[in-house]
């Protein structure tokens, strides 16, 4: 079941995973959840926990592709490289992308053939947004070099912003994502997400943390999502979601449940709806 957790303590992700106990998930944190979750010492056992690590796992993101799945691979690209998005150029370079998908190249760096003198300017961009990617140390070792890594179980992704860099943090969590059929966990969406995971809404397998609403451009989607928690949140925020909860403002006395719901939800005390 779709969760969102609004404001700085995401811990009530923690709760809801422990509360909905879905079968398998993946989550996709900096780190201090991760060891939030690890701090639970027994874990159910259908969850086969898998504590991915960049330096030893790795999987073929191009491995049993299909129509639908080319398409979240092109979505990804997309939303890695956001800069001209309305020229025609990228248009023809993600179209390229598409069929040179199609055609199931073995690998990465098989993807796209080398440009020539005759190439379109849709295959040149396409050709650079791969190298591009292959040019990073982590994602060419994780992403160019077989699988090692099970999808089928939970995966606990520690991907590290200050160590690893905000790029690779964000191309590793979108072809995770991509990967995974299971229920995805992002404290940190505001960062993370993108409009191509408005499918994740749509499925009901999102459990979303975000600081304030208007750092997500899927704000509208997540708002409508029924359960919701706010904790050391923004005024603005704390007051949308009251109105959410069909809470309003009762001038006759400052002790109503409309003050009440604002003031947890910004103190720390969490508003939850519903």
């Amino acid at each position: 079941m779709n969760f969102l957790s609004i404001g700085r303590d995401k811990s009530a992700l923690i709760d809801d995973i422990f509360e909905s106990k879905p079968s398998r998930f993946l989550i996709i944190d900096d780190g201090p959840l991760i060891d939030e979750l690890l701090l639970h010492s027994t874990f159910p056992k259908s969850w086969r926990v898998t504590d991915f690590d960049h330096q030893k796992h790795t999987f073929n993101p191009l491995k049993g592709i299909s129509y639908t799945t080319a398409r979240d691979f092109v979505a990804t690209i997309d939303a890695l490289y956001p800069a001209g998005s309305a020229t025609l150029t990228k248009e023809t370079g993600l179209s390229f992308i598409l069929r040179s998908l199609l055609r199931k190249p073995p690998s990465l760096d098989q993807l796209i053939p080398p440009p020539d003198k005759k190439s379109t300017p849709g295959h040149v961009w396409a050709y650079d947004k791969i190298s591009d990617l292959l040019a990073s140390p982590i994602l060419e070792r994780v992403l160019n070099r077989g699988n090692t890594l099970s999808f089928s179980g939970t995966i606990l992704a520690r991907l590290n912003r200050a160590e690893l860099g905000d790029t690779d943090c964000l191309a590793l969590a979108h072809f995770l994502i991509s990967r995974y059929k299971y229920t995805v966990v992002v404290p940190d969406f505001g960062f993370y997400g993108r409009k191509s995971h408005i499918s994740l809404i749509r499925q009901n397998r999102l459990l979303a943390g975000v600081n304030f609403l208007d750092e997500s451009p899927l704000k509208n989607e997540l708002l409508l999502i029924d359960k919701k928690s706010a904790s050391r949140c923004t005024y603005s925020d704390a007051k949308t979601l009251a109105e959410y909860r069909g809470l309003f403002p009762d001038p006759s006395k400052v002790d109503n449940n409309y003050n009440n719901f604002i003031l947890d939800s910004i103190r720390g005390t969490r508003g939850t709806t519903p």
